[in-house]
């Protein structure tokens, strides 16, 4: 750019016009002449070697094969090592197992003895081969090809060790019997599982990283081509206004990085040469309109004015009109206006753009009518009125710029009409983005939590968008527990549609409107289609904690029964308790911190206790809402516990028991406790009984109830503690709840130790009508007492 203006003064030199001759006025110049061209220039140059795109994705895509690499050699050989030592673990136990029951064949040389117990062992097909050895060296019995190595071991004055070869690992143990004869027991374990182990460890690396590979390479490529179609942009608007085209269109780089920085600044700079030959213009035309009449110079000037104003209007990408204190549209108006709304003449603003969008005109209409009003600063009233609009699949920004008298008081409003549905629709695209790959990192920590989110919430989904006829409270717990899932695992959007139909029940009754159902029921099958079939993995494999299995081996090596060993084997099957608390706690850690109430330490009891996963389904759905109830409403922000002389961590408990007549799921967590005169007043606005604690504690639970006088997108709709009790007690279960104001509140869920055993649909062994029990300071007050 520096080099096209060095050259502008000698490409096209001012000169000023000579005087006329002979009373000869020359030809006016043409206000709408072009501005002088500069010299041509040669093209740019194409870029060539080494681009910015092929260094990105260089980069990237070694960082990625690195990372991949590494895995692909670290967790296989990680898993052949723990998958060698269980071998070597198992071949001490039966050398030691083996030992004692061989006792007696050593003592009297029995044969068939020891046949019968190596026949019992030939059952395991990991056994290569077994032998025991008399105190002289000599063979009693083998079975299988006995290793030379195991044999010298076997002769050797040190048994009672392991040894790995590459082939078998080698159990050495002493059999001494009662009557003092002494032997050598021998057992060898093929190690040719860990080959198939290692093989299939290497090649589901080697699969994973590849896939890894080819997504970050498309994203790198992805990426640098973004980059390098910028960056050309600017180059080509450049190069365009370097040859003298200066009415080439600024460059569109809405970006907030150097990139759109540097766009910004070009467009400035364009914006100056404009401004520096329109004014080499107007030098020019006003020595001209010396030599002609005064009247007609300013009637070409009105024309010329006018003309651009016009052409101005009708060329711009926004559209510009001006409203009256009556909000009435002016006559001129951009043309961009009369595309997108086609005023008729003399209508209102809001009548106007009410014909293409229901209700717009009465929000619009109450708003303006404080703008006229004068009441409050002008820039408060009209950032108030209507700034988003929607059309079809058309978005635009309204922004409201008014104009003033002399006297200060208002005159007109000009409004400035902006197309942003490219914005919109990018913005759209990021999140679907940034939610699927938040779904699939939730799929690779925890399969089974993602495939019961995405079964329970198409249910949820097809019962709301589905069914005609549904009860209102009903449905309005559907719409509140979807909302609380769908946000518990990311999916802001269908979290979002959820708490504008919610809104919308408060506006337009039960009844939810098509174009709601519309929307959801379209955003959760683009959110299934592009999630496949990864849910139905899930249901394939059973979750197993450490230390169960542990504990089995452990039981095992104790000599639990055949039956006991099945009925905890069977136990697996069912859904563990653990797995649900540590997701309840990942989401209230995540929840606490959205909220500025971190750090909250979860504390977890799950007493190893699994259950029936159909049975307590619709419980554990509803107990999202008890949870994000606890951090908005219970939780205390760090500052609010020190100023009151808590701990700055706040602590939140999960637990679950069972005895031998009850199960029970508790939270309790260390917060502000239940504010009873709140809900009082909560119940009173509702029209509900209030006046004794038993009347309190149903308005606790009724729908509708909340002490938050606004709803938010966590809480405040007052239908999650009663959807949670319906759920506790089509379980058989009741609540109980112990509260102490600045101390902490906890809520029990308690059920008859049956419905382990009829897949959680037991009928309650308690008469408690209500569904709760309030446990007060060191007694215990049934629903019905006050």
């Amino acid at each position: 750019m520096n080099d096209v203006g060095s050259q502008s003064p000698k490409a096209e030199p001012s000169q000023r016009p000579a005087a006329p001759t002979g009373g000869a006025v020359p030809p006016a110049q043409s206000p709408h002449s072009a501005p002088p061209r500069l010299l041509t220039l040669p093209p740019a140059p194409t870029p060539s070697g080494i681009t910015i795109l092929h260094k990105l994705v260089g980069i990237i895509v070694a960082l990625i094969a690195l990372l991949v690499g590494t895995l692909a050699v670290y967790f296989p050989a990680r898993q052949v090592s723990e998958l060698r030592a269980t071998k070597a673990h198992k071949a001490s136990t039966y050398g030691r197992f083996l030992a004692k029951e061989l006792g007696p064949a050593i003592a009297f040389e029995d044969r068939q003895t020891a046949r019968e117990v190596f026949e019992a062992l030939s059952e395991d097909r990991e056994v290569a081969a077994v032998a025991l050895y008399m105190q002289d060296g000599t063979s009693l019995e083998t079975r299988g090809t006995v290793d030379e190595a195991a044999s010298a071991l076997a002769r050797s004055e040190n048994p009672g060790r392991i040894t790995i070869t590459p082939e078998r690992i080698i159990a050495v143990e002493p059999v001494v019997s009662l009557e003092g004869p002494k032997g050598t027991l021998v057992l060898e374990l093929s190690t040719s599982s860990l080959d198939v182990a290692r093989r299939e460890a290497m090649k589901a690396g080697l699969l994973v990283g590849g896939c890894g590979l080819l997504v970050g390479s498309i994203a790198a490529w992805l990426i640098g081509r973004s980059l390098a179609r910028r960056l050309r942009t600017i180059a080509e608007v450049a190069t365009a206004v370097a040859a003298g085209q200066l009415e080439t269109r600024p460059v569109s780089d809405g970006g907030g990085d150097e990139i759109g920085a540097m766009a910004h600044a070009f467009n400035l700079m364009l914006r100056q040469l404009k401004a520096l030959f329109a004014q080499m213009q107007k030098s020019a035309r006003e020595e001209q309109e010396r030599l002609e009449k005064l009247v007609s110079a300013r009637t070409r000037e009105l024309d010329r004015r006018n003309a651009e104003m016009r052409l101005l209007l009708d060329h711009a990408e926004q559209g510009f009109l001006t409203l009256d204190r009556q909000a009435v549209i002016s006559g001129e108006r951009s043309a961009s206006v009369e595309k997108w709304l086609a005023p008729p003449k003399g209508i209102s603003f809001g009548a106007c753009v009410e014909r293409l969008v229901p209700k717009f005109g009465a929000r619009f209409d109450a708003e303006w009518s404080q703008v006229i009003a004068d009441e409050l600063p002008i820039e408060l009233t009209t950032s108030q009125l209507p700034q988003a609009l929607a059309i079809d699949a058309q978005h635009f920004h309204l922004d409201y710029r008014p104009i003033l008298e002399e006297d200060g008081k208002l005159d007109k409003v000009m409004v400035v009409i902006s197309d942003i549905t490219a914005a919109v629709e990018r913005e759209r695209a990021e999140q679907d983005e940034r939610e699927i790959t938040h779904l699939f990192r939730i799929a690779l920590e925890d399969l089974g939590g993602l495939s019961e989110f995405v079964k329970d919430t198409t249910c949820l989904v097809d019962e709301i968008t589905l069914s005609s006829s549904r009860d209102p409270q009903g449905l309005r717990r559907d719409v509140h527990t979807l909302k609380g899932n769908s946000a518990t695992y990311g999916v802001q959007t269908v979290a979002a549609i959820c708490h504008d139909i919610e809104s919308s029940f408060a506006v337009d009754g039960v009844e939810i409107r098509s174009e709601d159902k519309a929307r959801l029921r379209s955003r959760w099958e683009s959110i299934c289609e592009k999630l496949g079939a990864i849910g139905a993995a899930a249901a394939k494999n059973l979750h197993l904690e450490h230390s169960e299995h542990q504990a089995l081996l452990a039981a095992i090596d104790a000599g639990m029964s055949r039956d006991d060993i099945r009925e905890t084997l069977e136990s697996w099957k069912l859904e563990s308790v653990a797995v649900r608390f540590h997701r309840i706690a990942a989401h209230i850690e995540s929840l606490a911190e959205r909220l500025g109430k971190a750090p909250v330490e979860v504390r977890i009891d799950s007493s190893g206790i699994r259950l029936p996963a159909e049975g307590f389904a619709s419980f554990w759905q509803s107990f999202t809402h008890l949870i994000r109830n606890a951090v908005d409403h219970g939780l205390e922000t760090p500052a609010e516990r020190q100023a009151i002389g808590k701990p700055e961590v706040a602590k939140v408990v999960l637990s679950a028991t069972l005895t031998d007549t009850a199960l029970s799921i508790a939270i309790e967590d260390s917060g502000r406790g239940i504010h009873w005169d709140e809900v009082k007043n909560a119940a009173r606005r509702r029209g509900l009984p209030h006046e004794t604690r038993a009347d309190q504690m149903e308005a606790l639970f009724a729908d509708g109830v909340s002490t938050r006088e606004e709803a938010t997108e966590i809480s405040g709709r007052g239908v999650g503690l009663g959807a949670l009790r319906e759920a506790c007690r089509s379980a058989g279960g009741h609540v109980e709840l112990w509260t102490e104001l600045g101390v902490g509140t906890r809520f029990r869920f308690v059920w008859p130790r049956a419905v382990l055993h009829s897949g959680g649909q037991a009928a309650a062994e308690q008469d408690l009508s209500r569904g709760y029990v309030w446990l007060g300071k060191g007694r215990e007050v049934n629903a019905g007492t006050s």
